[in-house]
């Protein structure tokens, strides 16, 4: 048994999955780059891809 928190739905590790949203939610356009974010997530399931998509797209 594993003493990582992973997502039920994703398999990521709680503390990424938390360190990633965190970040966007402290930018200055928290709901644009979220969605964003959601858009790229869905198309390639990578947290940290996604996110840099994300930012780069709203300029954070």
């Amino acid at each position: 048994m594993t003493d990582e928190l992973t997502m039920p739905f994703t398999g990521h590790k709680a503390e990424h999955l938390s360190k990633t949203l965190n970040s966007i939610s402290e930018c200055s356009l928290p709901v644009e780059v979220f969605d964003a974010f959601l858009r790229e997530y869905r198309e390639t399931g990578d947290l940290d891809k996604a996110r840099f998509f994300a930012a780069c797209e709203w300029d954070c």
